[in-house]
């Protein structure tokens, strides 16, 4: 993920690196809740690690991609500018918990990694 190492999450991570995180997809029934909660640690890419960060980053939010490459308003300038500087970050999950109501309301496994 994507973010600027001197907002309050930022320093927060330099200062203690564990996370807690949810992924999921939104849905209008308690029965179509699937998703992760995870908890790990997070590291600030650097180098060619970040350089595949911001590719694949890019890769999955095309119009980011654009607006970087080419700005078109003085706002988008100023996002590409800050994108630039921003740190890029790896999760790395300790353990997950996958959650699938389809299989059953309150379906639930863990994995400790």
């Amino acid at each position: 993920f994507v973010s600027d190492p001197n907002t309050r999450h930022g320093r927060d991570l330099a200062a203690d690196p564990r996370v807690s995180a949810t992924v999921h997809g939104d849905c209008a029934a308690w029965s179509e809740i699937r998703g992760l909660q995870i908890e790990g640690s997070v590291e600030i890419l650097e180098g060619a690690a970040r350089s595949l960060g911001l590719e694949c980053y890019l890769a999955r939010f095309p119009e980011v991609k654009a607006l970087l490459e080419w700005p078109g308003t003085p706002d988008e300038a100023l996002i590409a500018k800050r994108l630039q500087a921003a740190s890029l970050y790896r999760l790395i999950p300790r353990w997950i918990r996958i959650i699938d109501n389809a299989r059953g309301f309150g379906f639930k496994d863990e994995i400790d990694l």
